[in-house]
């Protein structure tokens, strides 16, 4: 039996207070100074949670007010920059636990922080502040990332109380996931089928250890960098082709997912719920020339390539998860078909994201519909919405082959060009004669008559052609006189 830990707050009721005056949509500015307040108080003890120490600079960098000056809006720049830094480097130091230092960047996507705050830690760091808009954006993200991965699961555990051993719970629900994928690869590949091997003892071991594991541990893991989805690329289902995970992954897999679903029936909502948050939070930004992925003037041919790569491996990576996603809304085993309501929540936080130009998403929602005659009417009103496809990050003209499921088909067969274009012309010859007929009343010829200096007649008709624009008039002979553009011979 576990061992109860101290924590700082006396009641589960003061816990939920606190989380009240900080995110509840009723909160105000002075509920959230009670909240600081509150957390100034709990960070002073040994107990706190590590990242409460996290949110209160958070917290305290948005509650600050605009800057009225030069100075203040630098030192607001200095306190938002210094709040993001701390955030990103709590969140990945615990899990710098090798003898060698690994890259920031790779610690952050295992824990799926978004890459952005990465890139903004390393801008505050090394180069000049970024402005403080940017900072703003960055410190209300970081705490809903707090808000999401750390509070929410702290009120759901039973006692309220902090997570045992904070990291390493997820680190070894991540072991323990990782270990069952490389012993049923075996498996799946020797074609085992006896229950006294070593690898069905194995087996056995992992999922004993699992079942004392929470259920938000392991969906995390499972939708991990070691989880169902495959590390290599070409193993992994083509986001233009494939809508299911493989065969290979569902023999990995489906095994345990199926027992664990035996043990606590809401394990498959739990992990489709946890796909879909994965799928959501690591879409790529978009390129507003702020720190994000988009080109610029100065990158290289490598910088460019190196990003293409990322982007192509994000994209791999997401609609590998999103087949899972798919799988469990069809319902291939009775014990994991996902509840009507369920269901719900899932498909409208999915529409409320599809409108941002996201392939991955639009495909998603795309096959979804397909595969529920329910969401058929519901993405039939959306379609026509997305009218801009978003193609995929690839290079290869074999890969673009088969979008026709992520574009509205237009209806060409039945279609009268020819009759359409008979018609554009009748009306574009209607309109010129419209026009000719207005330019002609417009235009009235007039006869300026003059008589010259001489008033000789000769000179009178000389001149008497007028050119028919009014306040204009035909010169004579003796009124001419050649003058170079510039030159005034004064006349």
């Amino acid at each position: 039996m576990r061992a109860p830990r101290r924590v700082p707050w006396a009641t589960k009721t003061e816990l939920n207070e606190l989380y009240d005056w900080l995110f509840s949509p009723a909160s105000e500015l002075s509920t959230r100074k009670r909240g600081l307040a509150r957390m100034s108080v709990y960070i002073s003890s040994p107990s706190c949670p590590a990242f409460l120490h996290l949110l209160y600079h958070l917290v305290s960098a948005s509650l600050l007010p605009a800057p009225s000056s030069p100075e203040e809006s630098q030192a607001s720049r200095l306190t938002c920059a210094m709040a993001v830094v701390r955030f990103v480097n709590g969140m990945v130091d615990p899990l710098q636990t090798g003898p060698y230092a690994r890259p920031i960047s790779h610690l952050a996507a295992t824990l799926h922080i978004p890459p952005n705050l990465i890139s903004l830690r390393h801008r505050a760091t090394h180069e000049d502040l970024p402005p403080l808009p940017l900072l703003q954006d960055a410190v209300h993200q970081a705490i809903e990332y707090l808000h999401a991965h750390s509070f929410l699961p702290l009120l759901a555990s039973g006692s309220g109380s902090a997570p045992e051993e904070g990291w390493g719970r997820r680190a070894r629900a991540e072991e323990l996931v990782k270990g069952w994928k490389r012993v049923m690869k075996t498996r799946v590949r020797d074609r085992e089928v006896g229950e006294e091997t070593p690898a069905s003892r194995e087996i056995r071991r992992l999922r004993k250890e699992l079942e004392g594991e929470e259920v938000g541990e392991i969906a995390e893991a499972l939708c991990g960098q070691e989880g169902l989805v495959p590390v290599g690329r070409k193993k992994r289902p083509t986001l233009l082709k494939e809508t299911l995970p493989s065969s290979t992954s569902l023999q990995i897999w489906t095994p345990l997912i199926v027992h664990l679903s035996t043990l606590d029936p809401s394990f498959p909502s739990v992990l489709a719920d946890q796909i879909l948050t994965t799928i959501l939070i690591t879409r790529p930004q978009e390129s507003d020339g702020r720190g994000g992925a988009g080109q610029t003037d100065t990158d290289t041919d490598t910088d460019v390539e190196a990003r293409r790569e990322r982007q192509k491996e994000s994209q791999s990576f997401r609609w590998g998860l999103a087949t899972w996603l798919i799988w469990f809304w069809g319902g291939s085993e009775v014990s994991l078909s996902l509840a009507a309501e369920d269901r719900i929540q899932l498909w409208r936080r999915l529409v409320e994201a599809l409108l941002e130009g996201d392939i991955v998403l639009r495909r998603l929602a795309a096959v979804l519909a397909q595969t529920d005659s329910s969401l058929a009417a519901t993405y039939g009103i959306l379609e026509p919405l997305l009218l801009q496809t978003v193609q995929p990050v690839q290079t290869e003209q074999s890969d673009v082959v088969g979008l026709s499921g992520m574009e509205l088909d237009l209806p060409t067969e039945d279609m009268d060009v020819q009759g359409r274009l008979d018609t554009m012309e009748e009306r574009l010859l209607a309109m010129e004669k419209i026009r000719a007929r207005r330019s002609s009343s417009a235009t009235v010829p007039q006869q300026h008559s003059m008589l010259g200096n001489g008033g000789d007649g000769a000179n009178a008709v000389g001149v008497g052609v007028g050119v028919g624009v009014p306040g204009w008039r035909k010169l004579g002979n003796t009124e001419w006189r050649a003058c170079p553009i510039g030159v005034w011979g004064g006349v």
